[in-house]
């Protein structure tokens, strides 16, 4: 199995999952590829990966492409707090 940020594909350069709100649980996903870095999020209320944000990374170094995801990471970890809370307190009451 690949490890977080293991690829053999060439246009794929790293891969980075952002720590969530659920303790042990990845909610972002950062895919760094050769153009365009592009920032995935996990919806909850429909259990799956979506995109979220990407962007041209041609003219950013290595820095600047992590500050700039992690800044749309933690733009969508504030939009979406109440849903993520309100999601896991429903799994938490259960059937």
């Amino acid at each position: 199995m690949k490890q977080i940020g293991e690829s053999d594909h060439p246009k794929i350069h790293g891969a980075m999952g952002f720590p969530g709100s659920t303790p042990g649980t990845i909610e972002v996903f950062l895919l760094n590829m050769e153009e365009a870095t592009h920032v995935l999020v996990f919806d909850s209320s429909e259990e799956r990966w979506r995109a979220n944000e990407s962007f041209d990374n041609t003219d950013m170094d290595h820095q600047e492409m992590i500050d700039h995801a992690t800044e749309i990471a933690n733009d969508w970890f504030a939009e979406s707090l109440a849903d993520r809370i309100a999601t896991a307190e429903d799994a938490d009451s259960g059937p």
